[in-house]
C-alpha cells in the first residue's frame, strides 16, 4: 500500500486505507497538522457518486457523507480542509445540483450551513474551502446570477460574507 498512498499524494502514510472500498480516488491531501488527521479527500464510487473522507493519524478512515447529499452521478461529498482538532470542511451536492457547505466535528455530528445570498439553482449555491485552528471556515458561493462571492464563518456560527470585486466572473 506505501506505493498506492505515494501514487495518491498522501507521502509516505503507514495503514494503508482500510475500511473503504476499492474505487477510483480524487483529490487527496497530506494534511500538516499531525495531531489529528494525517489526509483527507475524496473518492468516487462505482456509481460516480462523491464520498469525503479523513484519515487519522493512527491511519483509521472514516468516510463522510453529508446529510442531504444527492446519490447521483456527479453528486455528493467532498471534504476540503482539516484543521489540528480534527473540524473537517467541505461542501456537499444535493439531489437538484444546489452545493451546501458542512462542517463535521470531532464528535461525528454534520452541520450543513449556507451564507445569506447563496443560490439555490443548480451549480450554484455555497463551497467551505478551509477551517483554521479556531474553527472559522472560509470559502466562496455562487449567488443567484452566478457571481462569485467570498465568505467567513466564524467560530461563534455567526455567518458573514462579504463582496470581493477579485470574485465575480
Amino acid at each position: 500500500m506505501r506505493s498506492a498512498n505515494r501514487k495518491l499524494g498522501v507521502g509516505g502514510l503507514s495503514g494503508g486505507y482500510s475500511g473503504l472500498p476499492r474505487f477510483r480516488w480524487k483529490r487527496p491531501r497530506r494534511v500538516r497538522e499531525p495531531n489529528r488527521a494525517a489526509g483527507l479527500g475524496y473518492y468516487v464510487d462505482a456509481s460516480n457518486v462523491n464520498h469525503g473522507f479523513v484519515r487519522d493519524a493512527k491511519g483509521v478512515v472514516t468516510a463522510i457523507d453529508a446529510p442531504g447529499a444527492g446519490a447521483g452521478a456527479g453528486q455528493g461529498t467532498s471534504a476540503q480542509s482539516v484543521n489540528s482538532a480534527g473540524t473537517v470542511a467541505g461542501y456537499y451536492q444535493d439531489t437538484s445540483g444546489v452545493c451546501h457547505g458542512f462542517v463535521r466535528a470531532t464528535s461525528g455530528t454534520i452541520t450543513t450551513f449556507d451564507p445569506p445570498g447563496a443560490g439555490t439553482g443548480a451549480n450554484q449555491g455555497t463551497f467551505a474551502k478551509s477551517v483554521n485552528g479556531p474553527g472559522a471556515i472560509t470559502g466562496f458561493y455562487t449567488d443567484a446570477s452566478n457571481l462569485e462571492r467570498g465568505f467567513v464563518r466564524r467560530c461563534q456560527w455567526h455567518d458573514s460574507h462579504l463582496q470581493c470585486p477579485w470574485c465575480r466572473c
